[in-house]
């Protein structure tokens, strides 16, 4: 049990360092934001980040200038080079407005309930699939 807290504190320790490492990489000042205010911290924009990379299975490099495995330091990050970084910021915007416009106008809601994502869509893809698709799939699953 021992040897089991301890191996729980040590990859712990590990992973708190890679992150630090990580963060160390990315510039303190941010150029070329269209939709994050321009005094988000350093640790919400990653934070940002992060969700995108989880939601759509990628990496910085899906909207960001740079080489897959490159330290971050050589991203060029305020680059608009990338059509994937404005259609980023087009989704955001439209999450945005179903967020705070539509979603708030359904009877029961009460601003509390379901908020769309981008894991709503993408479901940890770059490319989301169509809903009719993913419903033909799950009826041939079924039929198994």
């Amino acid at each position: 049990m021992r040897s089991m807290v301890r191996y729980v504190i040590l990859f712990s320790c590990l992973g708190l360092f890679a992150t630090a490492l990580g963060t160390a990489q990315i510039p303190d000042e941010f150029k070329n934001l269209m939709v994050f205010p321009k005094d988000i911290s350093k640790d919400e924009l990653i934070a940002n980040m992060k969700n995108f990379s989880i939601s759509l299975g990628v990496r910085c490099n899906f909207c960001h200038v740079g080489e897959e495995g490159a330290p971050l330091s050589s991203f060029d990050f305020p680059s608009d080079e990338k059509p994937t970084k404005n259609t980023a910021r087009i989704m955001l915007r439209m999450k945005k407005e179903i967020n705070d416009t539509f979603l708030k106008q359904i009877q029961h809601h009460e601003g509390g309930g379901i908020q769309v994502d981008c894991s709503t869509c993408h479901r940890g893809t770059g490319h989301p699939a169509k809903a009719e698709d993913i419903l033909a799939d799950l009826m041939k699953k079924m039929k198994k």
